[in-house]
């Protein structure tokens, strides 16, 4: 059973709004950019794994995705956490091309691709540190110590997986076809009930409720000033910024596509770059509208919650994110 499903996460979302809004030729777009794709890469890969999650016993096994918990040095984040009454099994998922060496000399982890190689954290030492910190975590909130496995689960069928020295590393990682057999595997090996099916049923709560979603201000992350941002309406077609309001609907001035609705995208991203209201001037300043009217009667018409009245009434924006 998928307690947490796994959403697009809003710091992807805000990485995604600012890569809208920062011209091409502004010196942080190539560190933003390959951030961003890192993220996406990782998201998908989790989301690649649900097709072979949703195979297992729905009462048995209990799936969170993306599970931040506080920890003694800020928080920890678990890619994947699947609950049993008799274990737990933390699951890191890379999903990264090309060839991988896995050099446990050196705990480093060496992407190969068109001849050039890139170096990563080390996932096996990462994934202990994981394990640590969860059992640290039950130690501390008084809970109940499961025995805790971990698997390093490389998503893309595509990837090559190389070790440079143990064979014992192997262990550690698998790959999304055969983690269901990785987990009946699991299953077969821990037969001693340590939760009840209620105490199983409180500790998916508490889980739920001790997660705190990763928040982050991406104009700080990277130095970006305000000034530095597009504003305007960007086309759904073709991404060119700013199209035109003119009767009643938004013209792209590039590839002439229309719209009733593009302002409302626009407006999530000024929600994930600068704050969740919104007024009336800057509606119009952000959107390039000149008649208040014509910026009322559209902030009106996505029944929003608001706050304060008349000229002073001001737009929730939140609502747009779900």
């Amino acid at each position: 059973m998928i307690v947490k499903p796994l959403l697009v996460p809003s710091t992807i979302k805000k990485l995604e709004a600012l890569t809208r809004r920062l011209p091409h030729n502004h010196i942080k777009r190539p560190q933003l950019e390959k951030e961003l794709a890192q993220r996406l890469a990782g998201y998908r890969g989790e989301l690649s794994l649900d097709y072979y999650l949703m195979n297992l016993p729905l009462k048995k096994h209990f799936i969170f995705h993306d599970l931040r918990l506080p920890g003694n040095n800020g928080f920890f984040q678990l890619d994947l956490l699947l609950l049993t009454r008799y274990y737990f099994l933390i699951l890191e998922v890379k999903n990264i091309s090309g060839a991988l060496l896995f050099d446990q000399n050196f705990h480093q982890l060496i992407r190969i691709q068109d001849g050039v190689e890139e170096g990563f954290a080390d996932p096996v030492l990462q994934i202990q540190r994981q394990r640590e910190q969860l059992s640290q975590w039950l130690e501390q909130k008084h809970l109940p110590q499961l025995p805790i496995e971990t698997l390093i689960v490389i998503s893309s069928p595509r990837t090559i997986v190389h070790t440079k020295s143990s064979a014992s590393i192997r262990k550690f990682i698998t790959r999304s076809s055969v983690l269901t057999k990785n987990i009946e595997h699991f299953d077969s090996v821990h037969l001693k009930e340590v939760l009840t099916n209620r105490q199983l049923k409180k500790l998916t709560k508490y889980f739920l409720q001790q997660h705190t979603p990763e928040s982050i201000n991406p104009q700080t992350r990277f130095a970006v000033s305000h000034t530095d941002l597009l504003k305007g309406v960007y086309c759904p077609k073709c991404n060119s910024i700013p199209m035109q309001w003119k009767r009643g609907k938004w013209i792209c001035n590039v590839c002439y596509h229309s719209s009733n609705s593009a302002h409302i995208p626009s407006l999530k991203d000024y929600y994930y770059l600068f704050q969740e209201t919104i007024n009336n001037k800057q509606c119009r300043d952000f959107l390039h509208l000149s008649s208040r009217t014509a910026t009322t009667n559209l902030l009106t018409a996505l029944n929003l919650p608001t706050s304060g009245s008349t000229k002073g009434t001001v737009y929730h924006l939140s609502e747009l994110e779900s």
